[in-house]
């Protein structure tokens, strides 16, 4: 059972953040009007939906697509207010709106997609494969072009492509075992580097930062590193940091967090959070309480960090404001999944309370609102996604199905 504990409002350092994740706030929030890549919040991975508010809800309804195979791997993106596209369990990609399919792409053979997905300004998405490959699928659902990402010497390797991050002027997208390459949107290759140890999937983006990326040994016995790259690939900061791993980004105007963790000559893990200026130098860095397994922030600049585990927590969700300063925390009696998502009203996470799994809603201000159950049998994939019509979205892997927050409509129909 997972249920909330007091609120803690208070005005000095405490922190939460491990996934070991790497996290840049927009000032730290997003000024893009609207995010589109579902796929980690958008390219600067915030989960930050500050400029759509959402209605209160206290239950989910259902949406099947019959013709879309057993499932979906990954979130819906959404391409406008009326249209979201979805990867299915079948090798396929899918436009939908409200309840019909628009268009479907068909993966060649033993081509196999990820879950990832993001798209431009023309509408054309780009979707990353296990063999290293990425599409380009313009507005009607026709192949534009496809090229290899990864290299003739990682041919045999085991290695698999980070996150599909669109840039002013092309797709950034590399490989876990340290390349990283530019392709403008025709699909001719900018520039590729190598950066000298595994890549985190969620590289992000701000254009007052450039390309951020963490490189990990996954090890404990050695630093890893946060590069950051201008638009031409130039390697602006290199900075040791503890071990990190893949998980969410979040980057902004003037500062860049990372979450990281060694461990202790007993074994223990010791997460903390790094801040640092946006070319490389180290603000500040302070303990963490929990375990993270999601990192969010607003357009104020407010970070959300959700997790579990470690001194003895269950799960929590703790809010900072860009100095530091601890805003809000809420306990829980079970770990927290996955990333909060942030609207203009409200924030809403993953939990279970009685047993039963649902969506906790509390304000920005850390007040409870709301605990909507998921009654589908479905198994759904988080986290959830809010479209730019109000309607907060889970995609499910057991079944075609989406599902909406009841009191609306979907994709603004």
């Amino acid at each position: 059972m997972l249920q909330a504990s007091s609120i803690t409002k208070t005005q000095h350092w405490i922190f939460v953040s491990l996934l070991p994740a790497l996290l840049l706030l927009s000032a730290c929030g997003d000024s893009s009007p609207y995010v589109r890549n579902a796929s980690g919040g958008g390219e600067s991975r915030a989960q930050n939906f500050s400029e759509v508010s959402l209605s209160t809800f206290n239950g989910f309804s259902e949406t099947r697509y019959s013709t879309l195979g057993s499932g979906f791997l990954g979130a819906p993106l959404a391409l406008n207010p009326n249209q979201c596209v979805v990867v299915t369990t079948d090798q396929r990609l899918a436009l939908i709106s409200y309840d019909d399919v628009v268009w479907i792409y068909k993966f060649p053979d033993q081509t196999y997609p990820l879950p990832e997905l993001a798209s431009d300004s023309s509408g054309t998405v780009y979707s990353i494969t296990t063999n290293g490959k990425l599409f380009a699928v313009d507005s009607s659902g026709s192949l534009k072009w496809e090229v290899t990402i990864r290299s003739k010497e990682q041919a045999d390797d085991f290695s698999i492509p980070t996150w599909p991050l669109v840039v002013p002027g092309g797709i950034v997208v590399g490989m876990t075992d340290g390349s990283l390459k530019r392709f403008d949107f025709s699909g001719e290759t900018v520039w590729e580097k190598k950066l000298g140890a595994g890549l985190c999937r969620s590289v992000a983006y701000h254009e007052e930062v450039g390309i951020a990326v963490g490189v990990t040994h996954n090890s404990y016995d050695r630093e890893d590193s946060l590069k950051i790259l201008s638009d031409e690939g130039v390697l602006r900061a290199n900075v040791p940091v503890p071990r990190v791993e893949s998980g969410p980004m979040i980057v902004g105007e003037d500062c860049i967090v990372i979450g990281a963790a060694d461990r202790n000559q007993e074994g223990k893990y010791r997460p903390a959070l790094i801040t640092f200026q946006k070319m490389g130098k180290q603000r500040w860095s302070k303990p963490l309480k929990a375990l993270p397994t999601g990192l969010s922030a607003d357009d104020e600049g407010n970070v959300y960090v959700c997790g579990g585990g470690g001194a003895g927590v269950g799960g929590a969700i703790t809010s900072f404001d860009r100095m530091g300063n601890l805003r809000w925390e809420v306990g829980l009696r079970q770990s927290i999944p996955a990333s909060p998502v942030v609207a203009s009203n409200m924030v809403c996470f993953v939990g279970t309370q009685d047993q039963s799994i649902g969506v906790f809603s509390y304000t920005r201000d850390g007040g409870f609102m709301k605990f909507a159950p998921i009654e589908s049998l479905a198994k759904v994939i988080l986290p959830p996604v809010i479209l730019p019509s109000g309607m907060l979205v889970f995609s499910c892997s057991s079944e075609p199905i989406i599902l909406k927050n009841r009191g609306g409509s979907f994709l603004g129909l």
